[in-house]
């Protein structure tokens, strides 16, 4: 009896193993196909700290990522791609000890140019905050750019004051 028990067992293992895998999770939203109507149904956002580098274009990167809830923020390129539609808050700063420092928050929709959407520091100041709601759609980018002055690394480095945020407080 319990060599017919085992070879049932086998078989079950053997046929398993065979299968087909599992097909993809239905509801698959945006462009890329990475995330899914589950994803999407919890919380979204994250929020970064600390400036890792200026990229050439003037994007900025970060060193640290605090909190990563769903898809498309990418800490290395600096930029937030959307999966998850609805209305984010964004809130984001850059400071520094040269006077005229300034950044941009920019928005680029699906197969457009990037645009400015909010900015912070600007003639005389040492950089500055903003924070904004904004209508996301799928495939819709952000991200943060300097575009005069420089931000203080070493400053930066011993407590973070370059931060960027976003989190939808609304479903589309």
């Amino acid at each position: 009896m319990k060599t017919v028990a085992g070879l049932i067992l086998v078989t079950a293992v053997v046929l398993a193993m065979g299968a087909t895998p599992e097909p993809p999770r239905s509801g698959v939203i945006g462009a890329k196909g990475l995330a899914t109507a589950a994803d999407c149904s919890g919380a979204v956002g994250f929020s970064a700290t600390g400036l890792d580098r200026v990229h050439s274009s003037g994007l900025v990167s970060y060193r640290t990522t605090l909190v990563d809830r769903g898809v498309g923020f990418s800490r290395e390129t600096g930029e937030f791609t959307v999966h998850c539609p609805g209305i984010y808050h964004v809130a984001f700063a850059a400071y520094s000890d040269q006077a005229n420092t300034k950044i941009v928050l920019k928005k680029r929709t699906s197969n457009s140019t990037w645009t400015e959407v909010a900015g912070a520091g600007g003639n005389g100041s040492g950089g500055g905050s903003n924070q904004i709601l904004l209508d996301l759609g799928v495939s819709d980018q952000t991200g943060v750019w300097l575009v005069s002055g420089d931000i203080a690394k070493e400053q930066d480095r011993a407590v973070p004051s370059t931060t960027f945020t976003a989190f939808r407080i609304a479903k589309k």
